[in-house]
This record gives C-alpha cells, sequence and structure tokens, in this order.
C-alpha cells in the first residue's frame, strides 16, 4: 500500500513542478500582458500567477477546512484516500483548462488570464488535498518499525517526479501545447483511476493498522 501510494505521487510531484516550468512560459509568452480593473490597465507577469498560486492555497484552506468540518459533521466527510482522489481529478481539471486555452488561441497567440487563474485555482485545491494528506497517509499505513522508511521513499517519490517533470518537459517546444497539457490531465486521471482501483482495498489495510497501533 505505502509503495502503490508514493508510486502514485509521482505524478503529483510532476504535474506540481509545472509551476515553475510549462506554466510559467505559458504565462510569459501566451497569456495577455495586462488587465483592465476600474478602467486602470495593469500589467501582469508570470510572478504574478506564482503569487496568486500561494494566495489561492492560501485562502482555500480554511475554506477546505470549514466545508469537511460541515460533512464531517453529518456523516458524509470522504476519506483521506477519497480526498486523494479529487485531488488528481482537481489536477486533471487545471491542465484540461489549459488545454482547451491553447485550442482557443494559445498555441500560437496570447490569450486571456482567466484560463490559466482557473487551472491555478483547481491545482490549489489539489495541492491542498494531496500534499499533506499522501504523507500522513504513508506514515500511518507502514508498520511502526518501517516508518522512516516509508518517509524515504515518499519523497524519493517526489525526486522522481522532479525528474520525470524535466523529462516531459522537453516535449514542451517540440508538441502543441495543447497536447502537452492533455498529457499532464491524462496522467492525473489515470492516477485517480488506479488510486480508486485500490481505494478500498489500501481502506482496509489502513484500518487494520490503525487498529493494530
Amino acid at each position: 500500500a505505502v509503495c502503490w501510494l508514493c508510486g502514485l505521487s509521482i505524478v503529483f510531484w510532476l504535474t506540481a513542478q509545472q509551476a515553475g516550468g510549462s506554466l510559467s512560459v505559458f504565462a510569459e509568452s501566451h497569456i495577455q500582458r495586462s488587465i483592465v480593473l476600474s478602467a486602470r490597465t495593469i500589467p501582469i507577469g508570470p510572478g504574478h500567477f506564482a503569487a496568486l498560486h500561494g494566495l489561492q492555497v492560501l485562502l482555500l484552506l480554511p475554506l477546505l477546512m470549514a466545508g469537511m468540518s460541515w460533512l464531517r459533521h453529518r456523516n458524509r466527510e470522504p476519506s483521506a484516500l477519497a480526498k486523494m482522489v479529487w485531488g488528481y481529478v482537481a489536477t486533471a481539471g487545471g491542465f484540461v483548462v489549459l488545454a482547451f486555452a491553447g485550442l482557443k488561441g494559445g498555441d500560437a497567440g496570447r490569450v486571456s488570464p482567466t484560463w490559466l487563474t482557473g487551472c491555478y485555482l483547481l491545482l490549489s485545491v489539489a495541492e491542498l488535498l494531496l500534499s499533506p494528506l499522501g504523507l500522513s497517509l504513508v506514515t500511518r499505513i507502514a508498520p511502526m518499525h518501517r516508518t522512516s522508511q516509508a518517509v524515504g521513499l515518499w519523497f524519493a517519490a517526489a525526486a522522481a517526479g522532479n525528474a520525470f517533470a524535466g523529462v516531459i518537459g522537453i516535449a514542451w517546444g517540440r508538441w502543441p501545447h495543447h497536447r502537452y497539457f492533455a498529457l499532464l490531465a491524462l496522467m492525473s486521471i489515470g492516477a485517480a483511476t488506479l488510486l480508486l482501483a485500490r481505494l478500498r482495498r489500501i481502506e482496509q489495510t489502513l484500518n487494520a493498522n490503525t487498529a493494530s497501533h
């Protein structure tokens, strides 16, 4: 179960690294460089979107916690593994947004900043669902005498994801951008599907291990 979660997390780390790679390049070359607010023209660039991503995470965290608390009081809160499935789905949704942006003109020209803002919003939700829950579940599932090894495996998966992000990045200049983003979306949906297929078995392992502790 630990190996399964860590293996799938490679996809998460791979997609998370796009913020400093393809998303920054897309913002620089294919997003309109200004917005109009209250009759004022405000210049924007890749750095603004990076800051927006951090701001979205901070704003979404209390909202997500409040939403889960509301569901918990009604006995409808999804399990931690189910939340991770939704995290991969949200990741896929973010890159689907940019795939459509590419088809709408972003492959060669510039498109509205709304496209990238929507992508970052979904990726922020995914980050909140995947990053803390993944490491927490790995430590809970692992046998007590193997916890440190499980944590090491989690960070090894992070290193592998970073490496694969560089490998896939080679395709950025060779493929149309919508195809590149579609590939990332398909990988995330694949991770969600694989995790969903093993959901019940991993939850049984988690429950058994919790009881033994």
